[in-house]
């Protein structure tokens, strides 16, 4: 698991890269709580420690979860947004550093999905 983390984290998530080191792709995670695991479908850093994150909908969410990370290999996952919409304002990040981050919906009675594939963004 160690050694697929540090693929991952090196190559930024690029498939290609991926396969080119001899690794399988990651399959994608099995649905256990009855909520879709969101898609984070953009990132951006419009300004000096800030990244913008625009998630797909997921069915019967109320709202999204948003976690942020400065490497796979060490995850140390920390809170970054939470938003009612699939928009989330991350704050408060180190300019110049790369950033990981993740999602996930919550529901009615505190059911969440799975977490997002992670992806990586560089932060102004």
């Amino acid at each position: 698991n160690k050694l697929g983390n540090y693929v991952q984290d090196q190559s930024q998530g690029n498939v290609t890269i991926i396969k080119l080191a001899g690794m399988d792709v990651r399959k994608t995670p099995q649905k256990t709580t009855g909520l879709d695991a969101p898609l984070i479908m953009d990132t951006l850093s419009p300004a000096p420690g800030v990244v913008d994150v625009k998630l797909s909908k997921v069915d019967n969410a109320r709202n999204y979860v948003f976690e942020y990370a400065t490497s796979l290999t060490d995850a140390d996952w920390k809170s970054g947004a939470y938003s009612s919409t699939t928009k989330g304002e991350i704050t408060g990040l180190e300019s110049g550093k790369r950033y990981w981050i993740r999602a996930r919906a919550q529901g009615t009675n505190d059911l969440f999905s799975d977490w997002s594939d992670p992806v990586s963004q560089l932060v102004n």
